[in-house]
């Protein structure tokens, strides 16, 4: 399953994170925003929903809409 704002986290000796697998990413006014690193997508989803919600309040695109 894919969701929207998460990414599979990039081995590099500059990423102090590379242990974890996912990161939570939105675009802002042309700049990306790194909001989480996280073992679990789903709690980057989650994530990236919060952060949707405060940037684009209701215009957001949303991976639980419902909640």
């Amino acid at each position: 399953m894919k969701y929207r704002g998460v990414k599979k986290n990039q081995n590099s000796s500059f990423n102090l994170y590379s242990h974890l697998k996912w990161v939570a990413c939105i675009s802002v006014k042309g700049k990306t925003r790194h909001l989480l690193y996280t073992d679990d997508p789903e709690h980057a989803a989650r994530e990236y929903d919060r952060w949707a919600k405060y940037y684009h309040g209701k215009k957001a695109k949303l991976n639980f809409p419902n909640d």
